[in-house]
């Protein structure tokens, strides 16, 4: 639901003031794990997200994309949803207020939490009608 969307960028500096810190330091746990070899982390595969990839995509499934606004992946987000968009495949970008990531299990409200479950499941649904 958050993931990292571009793993060329060490956590460390994706961080920002009014952004959560403890995805600074876990952040190179979770990369390790998408991508144990630091020398692929900006195949476009890996890192969709990243200003290194320029190709087209051309043909790539809908996507919905959720960022928050104390995320630190939340400027990722919002360029993976810039680059939907521009390929007419982009189902949705919720940019959520006031919460950070792991929103909906870390203290979000249900009326913050539930809309964005709804919204998912009307993409899924209509992806697969």
């Amino acid at each position: 639901m958050y993931p990292a969307l571009d793993l060329s960028i060490p956590a460390a500096q994706k961080w920002s003031p009014g952004q959560e810190k403890f995805l600074v330091r876990m952040g190179p746990v979770f990369n390790s794990a998408y991508c144990p070899d630091v020398r692929l982390r900006t195949d476009r595969l890996v890192s969709p997200a990243s200003d290194a990839d320029t190709a087209a995509l051309v043909g790539i499934a809908p996507g919905l994309v959720i960022s928050a606004e104390h995320d630190i992946l939340r400027e990722e987000a919002r360029r993976y949803a810039q680059r939907l968009h521009a390929a007419d495949a982009l189902i949705g970008h919720l940019d959520l207020e006031g919460v950070g990531h792991a929103f909906n299990m870390g203290g979000a409200g249900r009326d913050v939490v539930r809309p964005v479950y709804e919204e998912i499941a009307e993409a899924v649904r209509v992806a697969f009608v």
